[in-house]
């Protein structure tokens, strides 16, 4: 599968996963916020009382990972400021993706400071 596709084919694939986790109201100390949602870039914001998220899918020229990365920051704690940070390459299948953002959801609820 060309590249082109294998990102349109992630792309759709975390939008409906997000927008699964919203409608399902699982997580219900989390707001999900979803800044850009197009056909070539998806941002969503995800916070609880004690940790922020970010979820971004993109093409870039230049970037630690293919099209997706993952990375959660504690509000409260400035020393331990990063909590959890994931990004995918070449070798990653659509499951491990979808795994490892519905991974980040899960430490974003659970997330206490100290």
């Amino acid at each position: 599968m060309d590249s082109k596709k294998t990102f349109s084919l992630i792309l759709e694939a975390v939008k409906e996963l997000v927008s699964k986790v919203v409608k399902e109201k699982k997580y219900i100390q989390c707001k999900f916020d979803i800044l850009i949602s197009t056909d070539t870039s998806f941002r969503v914001i995800v916070e609880s009382n004690d940790c922020i998220g970010e979820i971004l899918v993109s093409q870039t020229d230049f970037a630690p990972y293919r099209y997706v990365k993952i990375e959660i920051l504690s509000s409260v704690d400035v020393e331990n400021i990063n909590i959890f940070t994931w990004y995918d390459s070449e070798n990653d299948s659509l499951d491990e993706i979808l795994f490892q953002i519905q991974k980040g959801i899960e430490i974003v609820s659970k997330y206490k400071s100290k």
